[in-house]
């Protein structure tokens, strides 16, 4: 028998080779970047989910933030009615103390003037005051109205001789009939004030000390005058003063 030899040429190594290398490409399958879209994807839509929530809880507090304002809207709405209404029929608690029967019926006047104390037209207040205290010389508020206004403007003008009518329009309100007891407290401690600012201690002791007398066991009006007891060099009568201010207080005390 008679074989023949066939060599093997480069394309047979080829087609030989071929199946080696698909079966490497197959070993080699794309799953590991399936893996990464799908884990992508799986991120995606978890983020998607968690914006999805968190939304949803911001529009709840929403909600509930309005309907707590609508609620308090309303809760506040009846209580401002009535507060109007009070305001309207009621004066306040500091005019109504100061206030007697005949000032109530000038209450307007009053009120006009005052209104331009407050806001700082403090000349015009004073004409407006001198007015009223001419018209009215049985108010007492009117006088003192004149008295404030003469104080603000002293102290404008630095001026001590505004100063000294200012003082002296203090001690004619105390003079006034039916002079309410708070007006006389308020009006004698701001002219002792003011009588001690020009170093007139003594005398602001003496118009704390007649009014201490018409409102006995009064606290405030006891510490004010040791105080001005104190300033004038009266330091015995000081003493004794604020010791009856500690007795006073125990006896308050042991009361309640």
């Amino acid at each position: 028998m008679n074989f023949q030899y066939f060599p093997f040429t480069d394309a047979d190594n080829a087609t030989t080779s071929r199946p080696k290398q698909t079966i490497s490409e197959s070993s080699e399958s794309p799953s590991s970047p399936l893996r990464w879209v799908v884990f992508l994807i799986v991120l995606v839509l978890a983020v998607v989910v968690a914006v999805y929530i968190i939304r949803l809880k911001q529009m709840d507090s929403t909600l509930t933030e309005n309907s707590k304002t609508q609620t308090t809207e309303t809760e506040k709405k009846p209580s401002e009615k009535v507060k109007k209404k009070a305001k309207k029929t009621t004066p306040s608690d500091s005019l109504a103390a100061i206030t007697n029967s005949f000032d109530k019926s000038i209450a307007k006047e009053l009120s006009k003037a005052q209104s331009v104390l407050d806001k700082g037209q403090i000349v015009d207040a004073v004409h407006k005051f001198e007015t009223l205290v001419n018209k009215y010389p049985k108010s007492p508020r009117a006088m003192y109205g004149k008295a404030q206004s003469l104080d603000k403007l002293s102290e404008l003008k630095q001026s001590n001789e505004i100063l000294q009518q200012c003082i002296d329009t203090y001690g004619r309100v105390t003079e006034i009939p039916d002079c309410p007891a708070e007006l006389k407290r308020r009006t004698v401690q701001r002219q002792a004030d003011r009588l001690s600012f020009l170093g007139k201690a003594g005398q602001g002791a003496q118009v704390l000390k007649r009014l201490l007398n018409e409102l006995p066991g009064d606290i405030k009006i006891m510490n004010d005058l040791g105080v001005q007891y104190l300033l004038s060099g009266r330091n015995r009568d000081a003493e004794n003063i604020y010791s009856q201010v500690r007795h006073e207080t125990l006896s308050r005390i042991e009361y309640y």
